[in-house]
């Protein structure tokens, strides 16, 4: 497994440093995906996708970042920041809309239904918002639109691991219940700084199943409505801390694999598992 990882290592590390060579290639590749509606959506996990080694096998090429170098780590930075860049240019100059929330919670599903409903400007698709990234919007000449996405961590945990077998993706545990207990916070703290602004926007979507009444959201400019936007966030009922986060993963993959055990649910990719229950702890 050891020589296997580092193979894997090896390609990343070798692949990044191409795609960062070549720059523009690389971003227009990224702007003919049709998730990214023409590069006005700027995705860190999209952008993931495009290095080859992570398209041809995700669990083993994604389980293998937490071994690159600082190099190969400076230069998926880099292409982060030219994806990002390039969709800030092609917003002209109408707002910005910035995503905010934990893992799974909905952010992607929402940045592709602003999208096909006509939104002129871009977006940018991350769990995390801080106060640097609102001013660069706003350097910009931009308004910012903060969108922070609430979901139960259940049903996010669950999500995540269903989409990770349909769409070759990654399930960290642990890291998901860090972004679902530390982004709230850090974004109430940033946020604070642009209270009265009224060219920054924030929304709280609570992201729930219909049959408990579907997705509801509330805000608006943060001089106005956005204030309720974030007292919202402040108030919302997944208010936990990381441990009961890890707590409730937990338990949710051990349902998960007792339904798969008993026959409950369709067959699971068995190196996914493997790379989900090691995660675990």
């Amino acid at each position: 497994p050891e020589t296997r990882r580092g193979a894997w290592v090896a390609r990343l590390t070798r692949e990044l440093q191409q795609m960062a060579a070549e720059g523009e290639a690389t971003l227009d590749r990224y702007a003919a995906r049709p998730d990214t509606w023409g590069g006005r959506i700027a995705s860190g996990d999209t952008l993931l996708h495009l290095i080859p080694a992570v398209a041809e096998n995700p669990p083993l090429a994604l389980a293998a970042f937490r071994d690159l170098d600082m190099e190969a780590l400076g230069n998926l930075t880099f292409l982060s920041g030219c994806v990002r860049d390039r969709a800030l240019d092609l917003a002209g100059d109408a707002p910005v809309v910035l995503m905010a929330g934990g893992n799974a919670s909905g952010k992607s599903t929402f940045s592709q239904q602003v999208a096909r409903q006509g939104f002129p400007g871009a977006v940018l698709d991350a769990p995390w918002v801080a106060e640097r990234d609102v001013r660069r919007v706003l350097g910009r000449g931009h308004e910012a639109w903060v969108v922070f996405v609430d979901r139960p961590f259940e049903d996010a945990f669950l999500s995540m691991v269903l989409r990770a077998a349909e769409e070759g993706r990654m399930v960290a545990p642990g890291e998901m219940a860090r972004t679902h207990a530390e982004v709230p916070p850090l974004l109430l703290r940033d946020l604070a700084l642009f209270r009265n602004q009224p060219r920054v926007s924030c929304w709280h979507l609570c992201n729930v199943a219909p049959e408990q009444g579907g997705p509801t959201a509330i805000g608006g400019p943060l001089h106005r409505e956005g204030k309720e936007a974030l007292d919202a966030i402040r108030l919302r009922k997944e208010n936990r801390g990381r441990a009961a986060f890890e707590r409730a993963a937990r338990g949710a993959w051990r349902d998960f694999r007792r339904a798969l055990a008993s026959g409950l649910h369709n067959p699971y990719p068995a190196d996914l598992e493997g790379e989900i229950q090691r995660g675990m702890g």
